[in-house]
């Protein structure tokens, strides 16, 4: 902290004369305070929990819920014992042992391929937490743009360097971000994507049987439990990395509309001076700070800007899945 308000308190005015000034020492202070970088603690500790996480759903798919007097098994009444041990060979023989190797393969590429998309979607949150740092850091060293002078012109073309400035300054601060959200974006619409079908398709087999419809019919031998486990392993770390990119935009979103406040102020100050002053420059004001930071959102590779709509969408699917899980677990 105390770092911090030396920084600010060494932070240049504004000046006509050299319009870069501040954006040169904010730079100068933002590559000192390390934000760019991103902490591999966190990234280790989530990753192994997504591991485990992965592990554990796989296992239970495959033998554990076995265990439980078969209530998730009637869906596999067709497997009988005799079908099973010809499939798998008799104890001992090489049959059973390529049996068990291929369904260990099995199990590891599922898993591997799962969490992989997993470590994906954990490199991106923490690629926006570090969006968020920075934010937060360009916020609060940003130059002032409403500032009392002797002069209104000088004033108002103060205000419009100081809006200048500002963006320059929000510009650098997420240059690295942007460049990762670049190559990141797409693999993560990807997997959110993937997320929302498992998790609908496990919805609407858990559903469809409450409603009579399938009946006697083949889909009613589908498991809804693996879209919705598999659905639940990218749901957790899709949500942290949509709650952190909505955070992301809601900064910025509340950094323009401070720099509108700002200028109208600046605007509104030149005015009560009662000096004429050029009706352009207020004109060029009021443009510079509507125009501001409007490429500074995240978005998506169609152009939607992420919101609270996305993690909204996926918990609300993930929620009823789980609930109509658990309610069909308790009718069988």
């Amino acid at each position: 902290e105390r770092t911090g308000a030396r920084a600010e308190a060494a932070a240049p005015d504004v000046l006509e004369a050299d319009e870069t000034a501040f954006s040169d020492w904010f730079q100068r202070t933002f590559l000192q305070s390390g934000l760019l970088h991103i902490s591999h603690g966190p990234v280790l500790v989530s990753s192994i929990c997504s591991m485990f996480l992965t592990a554990f759903v796989l296992l239970w798919l495959a033998h554990i819920r076995r265990l439980d007097g078969g209530d998730w098994l009637y869906r596999y009444a067709w497997a009988s014992p005799t079908r099973l041990f010809e499939a798998y060979g008799a104890p001992g023989s090489p049959q059973r042992g390529l049996a068990i190797a291929l369904e260990l393969v099995l199990l590891w590429l599922a898993g591997e391929r799962i969490h992989g998309i997993a470590s994906l979607a954990q490199a991106t949150a923490h690629a926006l937490q570090q969006r968020n740092d920075a934010v937060r850091f360009a916020r609060k060293h940003q130059p002032t743009i409403c500032k009392k002078v002797s002069d209104e012109a000088l004033s108002v073309k103060g205000a419009m360097t100081a809006v200048d400035e500002c963006v320059r300054c929000f510009d650098f601060a997420l240059e690295l971000s942007d460049v990762r959200w670049a190559v990141l974006r797409e693999p993560t619409l990807i997997a959110y994507l993937c997320a929302l079908k498992l998790l609908l398709l496990a919805l609407l087999l858990l559903a469809a049987p409450l409603a009579g419809q399938l009946g006697a019919s083949g889909w009613s031998v589908l498991d809804p439990m693996v879209p919705l486990c598999l659905g639940l392993c990218l749901a957790g770390p899709l949500v942290s990395l949509l709650l952190k990119a909505a955070a992301a935009n809601r900064e910025v979103v509340q950094q323009r509309e401070h720099l509108r406040q700002a200028t109208d102020a600046a605007v509104a100050l030149a005015a009560s001076l009662g000096n004429a002053a050029d009706d352009v420059e207020y004109v060029q004001l009021r443009i510079k700070s509507c125009e501001a930071l409007q490429r500074s959102c995240l978005h998506w590779p169609g152009g939607r800007s992420l919101g609270m709509a996305e993690p909204v969408l996926l918990i609300c699917l993930l929620a009823a899945a789980c609930a109509l899980g658990f309610t069909s677990v308790g009718e069988n």
